[in-house]
């Protein structure tokens, strides 16, 4: 059985690069005969091309595709370490990395829908000066300058579509909490969305917890009841959304410090 070991990283995030050097040094390097181990920082790197494996283009695409400028350009480093500071490869070792690299743009720009007004023909540019290039860093700029400015568009849209359904759900829960059936897994079924992602989406969007934001509502229903009308407890429990006169009170309790009547009272 075959080993490989990649370098030491001292960040936990950064375990994903010692794996994906482990998996080239098995395919490129010579087991350690006491060991039997391949080791990445051992491996005759003349016999090879240039670094960039199938597995690093993939999380690029995934990387780049998700917006994430801070994770593209720490992989974008790494290419650039590996193959210009660390072993200096050819110009024609240079031409056919960016060639590649250009194939994965491609990629990406076939896999998401950019228009005119968000920059496609300035993408479409950046590629046709890449292949005009003089100097490995020029390349080098230009690849960087092309992929971060889509991690830069597929961003903006995400925040928008973010913010446009934050609007929505917010302005359903609004509508709808007197509905005693209003509950995380009701307002999930209607976007389409898991319970577990419509809850992590609302606390980050809006900074609150669902439940909190319910119950507030109701709440805020229940007070302008109690102050304004005349109605009975029962019936303001089930205008704001209870099932019960009980479990009102239970909730304007907990929420409150009071009980609905004393609110009431102190009026």
């Amino acid at each position: 059985m075959d080993f490989a070991a990649g370098n030491y990283y001292s960040s936990l995030s950064d375990i994903y690069y010692s794996f994906s050097e482990a998996r080239h040094a098995l395919g490129h390097g010579k087991a350690d005969c006491a060991h039997g181990i391949s080791w990445y920082s051992e491996i005759d790197h003349d016999e090879w091309v240039y670094y960039y494996p199938i597995d690093l283009e993939q999380r690029l695409i995934n990387l780049v595709k998700a917006g994430n400028k801070r994770e593209t350009e720490k992989i974008l480093d790494v290419i650039y370490r590996e193959n210009f500071q660390k072993y200096n490869i050819t110009w024609d070792m240079v031409k056919n990395l960016y060639s590649e690299m250009r194939g994965t743009i491609f990629k990406i720009l076939s896999q998401i829908t950019l228009s005119e007004n968000e920059g496609i023909y300035s993408i479409y540019n950046m590629l046709k000066q890449m292949k005009h290039s003089n100097t490995a860093s020029d390349a080098y700029t230009i690849v960087k300058e092309a992929l971060l400015y889509i991690c830069g568009v597929v961003d903006s849209k995400k925040l928008s579509q973010n913010s446009q359904l934050k609007d929505e759900i917010v302005q359903f829960l609004q509508e709808t909490y007197r509905k005693q059936e209003m509950c995380l897994a009701f307002v999930a079924a209607k976007f389409d969305l898991s319970e577990v992602y419509l809850s992590n989406f609302f606390k980050e969007q809006t900074g609150e917890n669902f439940s909190d934001y319910i119950e507030k509502l109701r709440m805020d229903a229940a007070c302008q009841l109690l102050t304004q009308s005349k109605l009975s407890v029962e019936e303001i429990a089930l205008q704001a959304g209870y099932n019960s006169a009980h479990a009102f009170r239970r909730a304007f309790k907990r929420s409150k410090g009071i009980l609905p009547t004393e609110l009431r009272k102190g009026q």
